[in-house]
């Protein structure tokens, strides 16, 4: 169409151009009037007739295409499923073989030798990889732990006026309640010039409860005192006169002590050794434990002291508890043995005990292992009351004597 010039086309004279119209459907249409090719269709016959007939056309062209390709369809949809069934199967035998395989493997050491050359990298890689995060958690978890612990055993120090008596180097903790504090000194007055030392205490079950835990350990390592302060250490009844006698200048040793609370039963256990001099291992057993013993216990220490409150309520849980056991030994053999090497040293020296001596005689003279074990048939009170709350001033047995009568106990010497 050129410019300024109306167009002379059937469409610009508001007709339509029968060479623009589509062609006939041919065979896509049904017969009818859809199929005439002279264009003059009644706009009427656009409605439902119309519809039906194109879908009546969709459906036999459907049922035509069926035919022609649907056998080629099954066939190609049972050789598919096939192929799947027997990948699946494939799949199936193979995991049952490499189960089978690495049975018989595991079983024989030489295959599993073999199993363990071919996959050592891998498990050794996994496993080192797990064992490299752990290790950093528990790192920063022990970190973390030791920080608390070096403040609540400051913070406890001040608080019991301890601070100037105690003094350590270090603290270490872990996540499970294990704290061991290195280079302990522990002066026992202010004009103490020597205190004990203790290379390391270590404390185990420890809780972040305001009460004593249900178990609890405690064992100090590497103790170095002065023949001075022997006596308290070793509770030997060892002057320190007697120990520079026998050429000790220092005393050096380890001690442990732990106990266990459970269903009202105590075990208490402690144990020790001195160099050249001896030690203890000491195991109780106590019955009829209160529950709240371990509270009340630490009620007291909180208290600041022992009033007459404490004390009284101390007597009352006191008086139910009863001795079930008791296994107690003592050793004497290193100081024995140092005494009879000086024969100037103000102990006894060997001599030769008459047939009738007396377990103690023995072993005060010859040394060895003085061992004491109870033989009760049913737990006796460790306390005896008089009157009311009086059972804490009054232990039911005053001397190692009267223990061993009361507990029926055997002593012998090893």
């Amino acid at each position: 169409m050129q410019s300024g010039k109306h167009g002379t086309a059937p469409l610009a004279r508001g007709k339509p151009d029968p060479k623009l119209l589509l062609p006939p459907l041919s065979t896509l249409a049904p017969p009818g009037k859809l199929a005439q090719a002279d264009g003059g269709l009644p706009l009427v016959t656009l409605g439902m007739g119309v519809a039906t007939n194109a879908e009546q056309s969709v459906q036999q062209m459907a049922s035509t295409l069926w035919a022609e390709h649907g056998p080629r369809i099954k066939a190609s949809g049972a050789v598919a499923a096939g192929q799947v069934s027997q990948f699946a199967g494939r799949v199936l035998h193979h995991g049952a073989d490499t189960l089978h395989d690495a049975t018989a493997a595991m079983a024989d050491p030489t295959k599993r030798a073999g199993l363990w050359a071919r996959y050592r990298t891998l498990i050794v890689a996994s496993g080192a990889g797990v064992v490299v995060l752990a290790g950093i958690g528990w790192v920063a978890a022990s970190h973390e732990a030791s920080r608390m612990a070096n403040q609540k055993l400051h913070d406890f120090l001040e608080q019991t006026e301890l601070a100037s008596y105690v003094r350590y180097g270090s603290v270490s903790a872990s996540p499970f309640g294990n704290v061991t504090i290195y280079d302990v000194s522990i002066r026992l007055s202010d004009n103490d010039t020597h205190p004990i030392r203790v290379g390391s205490l270590a404390i185990g079950g420890l809780s972040s409860s305001r009460t004593l835990p249900g178990a609890l350990s405690l064992s100090a390592s590497h103790i170095e005192c002065s023949t001075e302060q022997a006596n308290i250490l070793t509770a030997s009844g060892l002057s320190d006169t007697k120990l520079r006698g026998l050429g000790y200048s220092t005393v050096t040793g380890d001690i442990a002590l732990s106990y266990s609370l459970s269903d009202r039963k105590l075990a208490v256990k402690s144990n020790a050794s001195f160099v050249q001099i001896g030690g203890w291992n000491v195991s109780v057993d106590l019955a009829d434990v209160p529950n709240t013993f371990l509270s009340g216990m630490t009620s007291v220490v909180q208290g600041g002291g022992f009033n007459l409150v404490s004390l009284m309520q101390m007597a009352q849980q006191f008086a139910s508890i009863k001795l079930q056991s008791a296994d107690i030994q003592f050793d004497n053999k290193g100081i024995i043995e140092r005494a009879q090497a000086i024969p100037d040293s103000p102990f006894p020296q060997n001599r030769t005990q008459p047939d009738n001596a007396t377990p103690f005689a023995r072993w005060g003279t010859q040394g060895g292992t003085l061992k004491i074990v109870t033989q009760l048939e049913e737990p006796l009170p460790i306390m005896q009351a008089r009157f009311p709350y009086s059972s804490l001033f009054n232990p039911a047995f005053s001397s190692l004597d009267s223990f061993i009568a009361n507990t029926h106990a055997t002593v012998t010497v090893d």
